[in-house]
């Protein structure tokens, strides 16, 4: 049990990293779509999504210890 909760927190882990790399992606790339509010929003719900995906992931690796 111990050997899949570590594997799971670190399958979490680099999942959670390519969330954030394609929000910043998406970011950095939406142009004139940044002063949008429904944009604005989906970002800020994505980084809300993906702190939670993080302490997920962190809670996963801790209790594998």
């Amino acid at each position: 049990m111990r050997l899949f909760s570590i594997a799971s927190g670190i399958a979490v882990l680099l999942t959670t990293a390519a969330f954030a790399y394609l929000l910043y992606h998406f970011y950095s790339h939406a142009g004139q779509d940044v002063h949008n509010p429904l944009f604005i929003t989906g970002i800020v719900v994505g980084v809300l999504v993906a702190i939670l995906s993080l302490m997920g992931a962190l809670l996963l690796l801790w209790s594998g210890r």
